[in-house]
């Protein structure tokens, strides 16, 4: 049993319900170390986008790429699938855009970036990956961009990894 697994989402905790375990801003998987990633908790966040009761804030260093990442565990990714990263995320200083990264540990070529206009109010962003070979070092990134080159803050609200297949706010016709 794994608590606050979301229904169809392959991250745990994706709301930070659990403070930000199983993430890390040391660098190890693929991104850069960043400063820090912290918990804020209290109230409801509801906005347009969601509702939930907790955020992490991400402080990165001028390096390019800097950010935390959450590896997926052993959890396989099977080639030819399409899976989605979903984040809702907002700007807080700094350089302004983010990077998403969903992907191969070991394998560069393996693993789908998007970067982003980091938004001023929380709104959902997303990068789609497709293995080009079943995957069991998946792991999810969020930086700053390359083009950024400077430390920035932003902050997480909600993270999830599904096929994106699933995708229930898909329009599917009738």
């Amino acid at each position: 049993y794994k608590p606050y697994l979301d229904a169809f989402s392959q991250g745990e905790n994706g709301a930070f319900v659990t403070g930000t375990a199983g993430w890390s801003v040391a660098g190890t998987s693929i991104a850069a170390a960043a400063t820090s990633i912290a918990r804020t908790a209290g109230g409801s966040f509801a906005t347009q986008v969601a509702a939930w009761d907790a955020y992490a804030t991400v402080v990165t260093t001028a390096t390019a790429g800097s950010g935390a990442d959450y590896p997926l565990g052993t959890r396989t990714f099977l080639a030819g699938r399409t899976y989605r990263l979903r984040v809702a995320l907002m700007y807080v200083s700094g350089g302004s855009s983010v990077t998403l990264r969903l992907g191969s540990v070991g394998t560069v070529g393996d693993r789908a970036s998007s970067t982003v206009a980091a938004p001023w109010a929380w709104e959902w962003s997303t990068v789609d990956w497709t293995p080009s070979a079943d995957r069991t070092d998946a792991c999810v990134a969020i930086s700053n961009s390359v083009a950024s080159g400077a430390a920035s803050t932003f902050r997480i609200g909600h993270v999830e990894v599904y096929e994106a297949y699933d995708d229930l706010g898909a329009d599917v016709g009738t």
